[in-house]
């Protein structure tokens, strides 16, 4: 993964959106849209945690601490490229920011084994 310095923030879509806790995911209903988009707990996460002031070196330690399976800078960017196409974020993705190499597939697996050995431990 390429990385640069970045003092990005990112700032969630709130207005024009309704949002609700269902169980373990959030569901944010973008009216301006007419889509509903269902966030799983670490999207949700992410989500909740762009609030505009923090940056992504910021987002990353508060995500380990909150997450329960093991959360990197790569998964982030990940989650917010997904906000981002989703049309959940205000501003865009700074095109010099880190590339994901990971595809959904490679993270599933990754986090997946990681959950699995931590168990096991």
């Amino acid at each position: 993964m390429r990385t640069t310095p970045d003092k990005s923030v990112f700032v969630p879509k709130r207005k024009d959106t309704i949002v609700r806790q269902l169980c373990d995911e959030l569901l944010v209903y973008d009216k301006a849209t007419n889509k509903a988009h269902c966030l799983n707990e670490s999207a949700a996460e992410v989500w909740n945690l762009c609030d505009g002031k923090r940056t992504v070196a910021e987002i990353v330690p508060l995500l380990k601490k909150k997450a329960k399976a093991p959360t990197d800078e790569q998964l982030l960017w990940m989650a917010l490229l997904r906000l981002e196409k989703a049309g959940l974020l205000q501003n865009n993705l700074p095109l010099s920011g880190p590339v994901c190499t990971l595809s959904r597939r490679e993270c599933c697996a990754g986090m997946l084994l990681t959950c699995v050995a931590h168990r096991c431990v």
